[in-house]
């Protein structure tokens, strides 16, 4: 019996929970919804909107900065290993007769 109440309370929850989304996306605006209604519910989907572009944007400039770190260890890399190279070359020049 607990096992048959349960599942009827789910049912009913997951039907009201369908329900609130429809009514939030605006699947099942009534036919005779008054425009007090509507800028209602625009004004909800404008606050929401305002929420996923501020993650968005936050989410953005995080990877913005970590692109600009990525490229600024590049290029101590790329410096480090030039000089390195010029060594070498240096050291080369240096070790055949009559060149240094």
């Amino acid at each position: 019996m607990k096992l048959l109440a349960d599942i009827t309370m789910l049912r009913h929850e997951r039907d009201h929970l369908e329900a609130s989304v429809r009514r939030q996306t605006g699947e099942d605006l009534p036919s005779g919804a008054t425009a007090v209604e509507l800028r209602g519910l625009e004004h909800k989907l404008e606050c929401v909107l305002g929420k996923v572009r501020e993650t968005k944007d936050k989410l953005m400039e995080e990877q913005l900065d970590e692109s600009h770190h990525r490229v600024h260890i590049l290029e101590e890399q790329n410096s480090f290993l030039g000089h390195m190279i010029l060594k070498v070359l240096k050291h080369n020049l240096c070790t055949q007769p009559a060149k240094c």
